[in-house]
């Protein structure tokens, strides 16, 4: 009998592991918003990386490690808010953060392919880190 309970009990513990709890809708706006500042301001740095490498005013080795370094972090923001199980409420506005996470990162992704591959960094790639940095500084003040 004891064997019964030790094992009932062993299971229902490791089955409660794997559950995913609901976010509190206060802590789910806080997570986004800061994996919204924090990739703003890696397209921030990528953006003035990619100007400074243009103009050949920084070190080559610097300029892809520093990118290498934002693409993680980028890649980080976008998993953080996707690990994370929304309230109801915020199903429409999650996939809208994720979306705009996964831009973000990918963005990042092609500027540091584009300065290891020695390739000419392009004014559309520019203003597309702009935009895009201006739509995540949006969406985190609306979120305020």
């Amino acid at each position: 009998m004891i064997a019964l309970i030790l094992l009932l009990s062993c299971v229902l513990s490791a089955s409660a592991c794997g559950t995913v709890e609901e976010s509190d809708p206060e802590d789910w706006d806080e997570s986004a918003r800061v994996a919204l500042g924090d990739a703003s301001s890696q397209l921030s740095t990528v953006r003035l990386i990619l100007e400074t490498e243009r103009r050949d005013d920084t070190w080559h080795g610097y300029a892809v490690v520093v990118l290498a370094d934002a693409e993680k972090s980028a890649g980080k923001d976008a998993d953080t808010v996707s690990a994370l199980q929304a309230p109801p409420d915020r199903t429409k506005l999650s996939s809208k953060v994720s979306d705009l996470l996964t831009r973000a990162s990918d963005l990042v992704q092609q500027a540091r392919e584009t300065v290891v591959a020695h390739h000419e960094v392009d004014q559309k790639l520019l203003q597309q880190l702009q935009s895009l940095s201006d739509r995540l500084d949006t969406e985190e003040k609306s979120l305020r």
